[in-house]
């Protein structure tokens, strides 16, 4: 193999090399930036499921209260009667 050939394959093998370290940079970058994307939505979406918990927890405590007064009325009605 002459020195014209082995210089060739090197400059060919160092930019493949370059290239294949260039795409996987950028693509590491890429999963990083969509890491983070990812991350914001899932607390986005954990703090409105703690806001629907909280939100439920009253609205139950509410229909129990409504149903107290209900069974209350009830009663007075029956005993009216």
């Amino acid at each position: 193999m002459d020195e014209l050939k082995r210089q060739r394959i090197l400059s060919a093998a160092t930019a493949i090399a370059v290239v294949f370290f260039t795409v996987l940079l950028i693509s590491l970058i890429w999963q990083i930036a969509t890491l983070g994307v990812k991350r914001a939505e899932a607390k986005r979406l954990q703090q409105e499921i703690d806001l629907l918990e909280t939100q439920k927890e009253q609205i139950q405590d509410e229909i129990e209260l409504w149903q107290q007064d209900w069974k209350i009325e009830e009663r007075a009605r029956q005993l009216k009667g």
